[in-house]
């Protein structure tokens, strides 16, 4: 079982400022919030790029990349054409990619978990998506309900 998220990495939450931080340590911090919510629904997440891996150095805005990594994989988990069996993260020249892969098995995750009723939470649909990228002003790329591009700045 992964260790929750250090506290030093969720510092700037708590503050509810929107000051930079290392790309790596967001990916991390999103990656710990979203897998309770993702393994409920029997998909996993894979390990992240190793801190070897070419991470952009420059620190960037907080909150819209972590809104947007959040929003991501909820839309791969509920919103999406199909719920997929894991959901890893790639870094590409100044980009961030979230890719879905394979289909979870049929009996993985339990259907009343599922929110198609009045009292569930609203899906996040490609367009719900594309809307909260423009909100923050961020030209996001979703690619066949697979794949979503997050620039860095």
């Amino acid at each position: 079982m992964n260790s929750p998220v250090p506290a030093a990495n969720t510092a700037w939450i708590a503050a509810g400022v929107q000051h930079a931080v290392l790309t790596r340590t967001l990916l991390v911090t999103a990656w710990e919030l979203a897998r309770p919510f993702l393994s409920m629904r029997g998909i996993a997440l894979a390990e992240l790029p190793p801190e070897s891996a070419a991470w952009p150095e420059q620190p960037t805005r907080a909150q819209p990349l972590l809104y947007l990594l959040l929003a991501s994989m909820y839309h791969f988990a509920e919103g999406a054409s199909h719920t997929p069996a894991s959901i890893h993260a790639e870094l590409m020249d100044g980009s961030i990619r979230i890719v879905s892969e394979g289909v979870v098995a049929e009996g993985n995750a339990p259907h009343l978990l599922h929110n198609d009723g009045p009292t569930g939470t609203p899906v996040i649909d490609a367009a719900s998506l594309r809307f909260l990228a423009d909100h923050l002003h961020i030209p996001l790329r979703l690619k066949d309900d697979a794949s979503v591009v997050i620039p860095l700045p």
